[in-house]
């Protein structure tokens, strides 16, 4: 039985990347150099983008000031 070239194809389909590893960057961290993209949680700071990574949100204490 012939498949017209469907396994052939099929196969192909599955070897394809996922769309996130093609997707092109929308900036890049100031601080790693890591690539950020669209909706990716980032942080401007001084008219800098950094990402997740880079920079943590704290709670001042004492002993983060001393």
């Amino acid at each position: 039985m012939k498949d017209f070239g469907y396994s052939k194809a099929q196969e192909q389909y599955d070897r394809q990347l996922p769309e996130r590893y093609s997707r092109k960057p929308a900036c890049i961290c100031s601080g790693c150099g890591e690539e950020m993209h669209l909706f990716d949680r980032g942080f401007r700071f001084d008219d800098k983008i950094y990402c997740d990574y880079c920079v943590e949100p704290i709670t001042l204490t004492e002993e983060e000031l001393y």
